[in-house]
């Protein structure tokens, strides 16, 4: 069942990182589908900063946040399910 748990996180972290791809290009950044995943994350964070609307600026936020937090945790949990198996 861990297993399970930690491939849908991969699945869900990955979702989170092409749908800032899809913000990014909204907004005129350049982004690469299958190269520079790592640097869409500060663009991410540049792009909240400028945003005016509040709640427009909160979920870029979460989003530009929530990849790394996610990938750390992803690891963490493969981790602990590599050490049970």
């Amino acid at each position: 069942m861990e297993k399970y748990i930690a491939f849908l996180f991969l699945i869900i972290i990955n979702a989170f990182s092409y749908r800032i791809k899809f913000v990014l290009e909204k907004n005129g950044y350049s982004t690469s589908w299958i190269w520079t995943h790592f640097q869409d994350i500060p663009n991410m964070y540049e792009l909240a900063k400028k945003t005016d609307d509040s709640s427009l600026r909160i979920q870029r936020y979460l989003l530009a946040i929530g990849v790394p937090i996610g990938m750390l945790c992803a690891a963490v949990l493969f981790f602990f399910v590599s050490m049970i198996y």
